[in-house]
């Protein structure tokens, strides 16, 4: 049964002073101690202002609960140790690892000498719409710049100055994920070549369109919208009797938490379409209770063939993004082409998509962006949202760029149904610190 060990109000408010969002680098205090196992559940931290402009994010802080262990302790010296960085699902918030028995497998691992000590970090995804990919945008936030940069104003550097007893050094630190938090850790990598050493992944929307360039999330856009005909309560289409879709009955895209398909794909048209893509920001405080945030050079995608407009708005922002999906959502017959209907590929759009797919990632990012990085995959031809084979199509990618040495697939095998909430992660979670422990000892 899962621990977790909070501090009294107290104590956590004088730990807030000293570990909080101030970066005072001063050790982890001698009160935290929790026995030889310690959670720190409210590790969040304001890393760049511009995170105010996140949907339902006036806090302007990255979610973060962080293992933290003995060995790291002041009051024992604090023993030089790795840093692994775990980034979570969609729908999934900071505590996702926790609840499928991070502290207790740790525990087990270290205690039987199966892995080495690590402080692990585990980010949350923003639960709007399902999350935002970790990608930078203003209304996704700016993920990779955080958790991918090696600066002063990023999330590996807090983590040292926050635990001294981390080890400041590429080769001693980790980054994981599952399913979006898989793209969003290879994108940090990518982004930020340099800064892991070893990366660890379950299937996840790692190749947009595929190797052959019509597969990949493709196949999710026209299932996105048999959502909508299925659950869509703002506006509902209907079929004709060859079954088609009837557009001009189709009047609003539903982000429903029952549409889970619609929702991960509106929460990706916030990461890398969304209608404001060319904004300046100036950020500045009235009073520590109240930001204001002004945009200037607005420059608005203008076609509406695949626009949602105003799903959500901060309440007192002076923004309101609206995305644009890369395929036909339109109810006007007349701005669907002849020959097109919903859900079919609108190329404009899907062109921003793809200018953010790992593998124009890869060719943006120098020579040699993994060079030195082990990498580890946990597929399962079970995986939902069609995981599995891009995963795969990821895999053959790097394999062509010659980094088969590099890569490490773990096959996992059930009768039952995957996804990224049963026995799966648990089992995966253990081959991921296994992985990382390994690398580290390198």
């Amino acid at each position: 049964m899962l621990k977790r060990y909070f501090l009294s109000a107290v104590i956590m408010a004088a730990f807030l002073a000293v570990f909080g969002c101030t970066d005072r680098g001063t050790n982890v205090p001698d009160y935290y101690q929790t026995g030889p196992w310690g959670v720190w559940p409210r590790g969040d931290h304001v890393f760049d202002t511009l995170l105010a402009l996140q949907m339902t994010n006036e806090s302007k802080q990255l979610p973060t609960a962080i293992l933290i262990p003995n060995e790291a302790l002041s009051q024992n010296g604090g023993s030089p140790i790795p840093t692994l960085v775990l980034l979570a699902p969609e729908d999934a918030d900071k505590f996702y690892y926790f609840n499928h028995g991070l502290l207790a497998l740790y525990k087990a691992m270290v205690h039987s000498g199966e892995i080495q000590p690590m402080v692990i970090c585990c980010v949350g995804n923003d639960r709007v719409f399902g999350g935002y990919w970790y990608a930078n945008s203003a209304p996704a936030g700016f993920y990779d710049g955080i958790i991918g940069a090696p600066g002063d104003s990023g999330l590996v550097q807090w983590i040292h100055a926050s635990i001294p007893a981390t080890i400041d050094l590429p080769s001693k630190r980790g980054i994981g994920g599952i399913a979006t938090g898989s793209y969003g850790a290879f994108r940090a990598m990518l982004k930020h070549p340099g800064t892991y050493s070893s990366i660890s992944v379950t299937d996840g929307p790692l190749d947009f369109d595929g190797l052959a360039g019509n597969t990949g999330l493709m196949p999710l856009f026209k299932t996105a919208m048999e959502e909508q005909l299925t659950y869509g309560h703002l506006g509902r289409g209907i079929r004709d009797s060859s079954g088609v879709i009837v557009r001009d009955t189709f009047i609003r895209f539903d982000s429903l938490k029952m549409s889970p398909i619609s929702r991960i794909l509106l929460g990706g048209a916030y990461a890398f379409s969304p209608k404001d893509t060319g904004v300046s920001f100036s950020y500045f405080a009235i009073n520590p209770n109240r930001d204001t945030v002004l945009l200037y050079t607005r420059r608005s995608i203008t076609d509406t063939a695949s626009l949602v407009k105003r799903v959500i708005a901060p309440p007192r922002a002076y923004h309101r993004f609206d995305a644009a999906m890369p395929f036909y959502i339109n109810s006007d017959p007349a701005l669907l082409p002849s020959g097109k209907e919903l859900g079919d590929v609108y190329d404009p759009i899907w062109g921003l998509w793809l200018q953010n797919n790992l593998d124009a990632l890869y060719a943006n990012a120098g020579p040699d962006p993994l060079a030195g990085v082990n990498m580890f995959f946990a597929t399962s031809q079970g995986s939902a949202f069609n995981y599995f084979p891009m995963t795969q199509s990821w895999i053959t990618f790097l394999e062509g760029k010659g980094l088969t040495s590099q890569i490490s697939e773990y096959r996992y095998q059930s009768d039952a149904g995957i996804d990224t909430y049963n026995r799966y992660t648990y089992d995966i979670l253990r081959k991921m610190l296994k992985f990382h422990s390994d690398n580290f000892g390198r």
